[in-house]
């Protein structure tokens, strides 16, 4: 898996652009009307009032050091196929083995915290 490594603030925003672009693309695929949200119920797409999947959280779930100091945001293919649209800077991607080690330690113990732990990333994308 790729990553991008940076302070929480600069992630924050890169992942911001990243949840924009992927909202804006998934809208315009499925002809979603600006009172609809991503997500459906039974085939029908909710009310945007009801929806699950948002920003709030931008594109991805941003791991975060312990220290609070550096964060790594982690990409899949999609995001990483956005490089250089809408402002959207992933070009300091790094595999997860070259990650500071305060990173590698919150992964470390989040997936030693659970069995099962979720995968990293957006919630409900199966990944």
């Amino acid at each position: 898996m790729r990553y991008l490594e940076s302070t929480p603030l600069t992630l924050a925003q890169q992942n911001t652009r990243l949840w924009t672009a992927y909202e804006a693309e998934q809208r315009a695929a499925r002809r979603l009307r600006a009172d609809q949200s991503l997500d459906v119920r039974d085939g029908v797409p909710l009310p945007l009032a009801q929806a699950v999947t948002n920003g709030t959280n931008g594109y991805a779930l941003t791991i975060v050091a312990a220290d609070s100091t550096i964060a790594a945001l982690p990409l899949d293919d999609w995001a990483l196929a956005q490089e250089g649209r809408g402002g959207i800077d992933l070009s300091a991607q790094k595999d997860e083995a070259a990650l500071d080690s305060r990173i590698l330690d919150r992964l470390r113990s989040t997936r030693e915290g659970s069995a099962t732990a979720p995968p990293l990333g957006l919630p409900g994308r199966g990944k």
